[in-house]
Formats: C-alpha cells, sequence, structure tokens
C-alpha cells in the first residue's frame, strides 16, 4: 500500500496532498495513510507533513528502490531480482555470494553505501552515502574464459551510452574499465569470475558498476580527478539503473565483438596517447596505438616493440 501512497505523492511532486485525499483515492482511513508515510519515511522518502495541508513529497528525492526501477525496466534477464540495501561491505561480495548459492542470472544487487568498494588490483572505491550508484550484476554466460575482457568493455560502452542518453554528458573511456567525462572519473566498472578449471569455461561473471553522481562525500584529495555525472544535469538514478541493465541485457547474450569494439575504440580517451605501462613494480613508457577486437591495448614501447596488452596483468596512466 505504501508503494500506491508513493506514486500519488510522486504525481504531485512538491506539492501537499491532503491525508484524506489520498485516503478516499485507496480505501484508508487517515490513520493507516499516517502509518505508511511514516514507513516510507523511515525507507528514506523525504515526505514533510504540513498542518492543514496535508503531505508533500519534496523535490529533493532520488531514492533508490526495485519499484522505481522497474518502471523502466525493459530487460527480459537482467534484473529479474533486485535487491535494494542501505549499506553493504561490496555489492559483488553480495552478488557472489548469490552466485554461490544458485541464484540465476540477472540477479542484481544495490547499495546505497559501501564500505569496502573496490577497483582493480584490490584498490578502494570511494562509495559516500546517496551519492552514487552502486551495484552488481550476476552472469552465468556460456563463453570461454578469453571472453572476460570483452564483458567489461561491452559493459563499459553500456554505460557510457546509458549516461549520454540521460545527460549532456560527453562520456570517454579509459582502457580498460574507467569512464570519464572531461578530465575527471565518472564511473569504475570490476569484472569477477569464478571458472571452470577444465572445461575452461566462465561459471559465472559478476560485473560490478560504481557511477558517481556527485562529488559530495569523496575525499578532497580525489575531488581534482574524480567528479559526478549530476554536475552536469540532474538525473534520477532509477532511470539510469535500468537504462544501464536494459543496454546489458540487449548486448551481452551475444557478446559479438562487432557490436561494441568500434564504439568502445572512438570513445577512449588512451589511443594516440603517450602512455605508461605499469607491470607489478616495471614500468615503460609507450604510445597507445589502438585496441584489438580482444580489447587489448595494442602499444609501441619506446624501444619500438608493439605489444598487446591484457587488462588482467597490466595498467596503464595517460601521460598529460
Amino acid at each position: 500500500m505504501k508503494e500506491k501512497i508513493l506514486s500519488i505523492l510522486e504525481a504531485h511532486q512538491g506539492v501537499s496532498v491532503s491525508g484524506s485525499a489520498i485516503g478516499k483515492e485507496l480505501g484508508l482511513t487517515r490513520a493507516a495513510v499516517w502509518k505508511n508515510i511514516k514507513a516510507l519515511q523511515e525507507d528514506g522518502y523525504h515526505i514533510v507533513a504540513v498542518t492543514n495541508k496535508g503531505y508533500c513529497l519534496t523535490d529533493d528525492n532520488d531514492i533508490v528502490s526495485a519499484d522505481r526501477i522497474r518502471r523502466y525496466l525493459t530487460a527480459a534477464t537482467l534484473g529479474n531480482h533486485i535487491e535494494c540495501r542501505k549499506i553493504v561491505d561490496s555489492t559483488n561480495n553480495c552478488v557472489k555470494a548469490a552466485a554461490q548459492r544458485q541464484e540465476p542470472e540477472g540477479f542484481v544487487v544495490i547499495a546505497e553505501e559501501q564500505t569496502a568498494g573496490r577497483g582493480r588490483f584490490g584498490r578502494h572505491f570511494y562509495s559516500p552515502k546517496e551519492h552514487g550508484i552502486y551495484m552488481s550484476i550476476l552472469l552465468r554466460p556460456k563463453y570461454d574464459i578469453e571472453s572476460a575482457a570483452l564483458i567489461t568493455a561491452a559493459t563499459s560502452v553500456c554505460v557510457a551510452g546509458a549516461i549520454e542518453a540521460l545527460t549532456d554528458c560527453d562520456v570517454k573511456i579509459k582502457w580498460v574499465n574507467d569512464l570519464f567525462v572531461g578530465e575527471k572519473k565518472v564511473c569504475g566498472i570490476l569484472s569477477e569470475a569464478a571458472i571452470e578449471f577444465e572445461s575452461r569455461k566462465l561459471d559465472y561473471v559478476i560485473v560490478g558498476i560504481g557511477v558517481n553522481i556527485s562529488s559530495e562525500g569523496l575525499p578532497a584529495e580525489l575531488k581534482s580527478i574524480a567528479g559526478g555525472i549530476s554536475e552536469v544535469r540532474k538525473i534520477e538514478r532509477n532511470r539510469l539503473i535500468a537504462e544501464i541493465l536494459n543496454r546489458l541485457d540487449r548486448m551481452l547474450p551475444h557478446l559479438s565483438p562487432g557490436d561494441f569494439m568500434g564504439e568502445y575504440r572512438k570513445r577512449s580517451n588512451v589511443i594516440g596517447q603517450k602512455v605508461t605501462i605499469i607491470q607489478g613494480e616495471h614500468t615503460e613508457s609507450g604510445i597507445a596505438l589502438d585496441i584489438d577486437e580482444q580489447a587489448r591495448l595494442v602499444v609501441q614501447t619506446d624501444s619500438g616493440e608493439i605489444r598487446a596488452l591484457n587488462s588482467g596483468e597490466i595498467s596503464c596512466k595517460v601521460e598529460r
């Protein structure tokens, strides 16, 4: 019932609606309306009770909820089960546990805050409360292990396209898994897999996506290199989540490089740039020439050697 009350308040967002009017529409007493309003407030919705006027859903509400995501969702598989949580250590950890208890493909966990969000090579991913989208998706693909890097590349293209579709942002991709608007990182993607050793097939893949909606809550030392997409245009998180899931649902079943690698290259902010290649303690400089059909970065080193770099072992830094 509280979802029906929320729908009424959303239809009049910013304007007060009387408890008696809500009760009349839904066949509830005013006391029952009040009880459901309190439940919505406990869920995090900013609803103000105005004397002699009723209840007002304020304009600053952007609570992530499965019901609101489904309003925009057209995906056939991804998002078939959505769990929205207040706080977790890592959404990837939550989905890993779901995979191990045999949840089906398309299982999604979204959190308002992560205490131990992570990126590639175990780097910390800051996830301040209510200032981002922190979600992980369970896939059970039929690909072999060599296709794993393509999942991250395809996800990067889908997330970039979703952000652009709903904002005025011009989104670029830094090989292999970071999205940038201008000079600031706005999204990181982390794919983790479990492998069937003998068949060399992927048992399951977890795709973690962290989008900075706002740079508020980030440490001061990161604000010069990380930004938020709402700094370009305000965006509803539920709608963006659904748009990402819809695009991934269309892209991932076939995972054909011809469907996305061209766009991946066009969005690259690395190709043609001077880069530093980092592998453990070893560093080397070169020019990024291309990204091949296996999502490997093709680099000509300063010594003249041309190498195709695998993202699982190497990272790169663009030299400015």
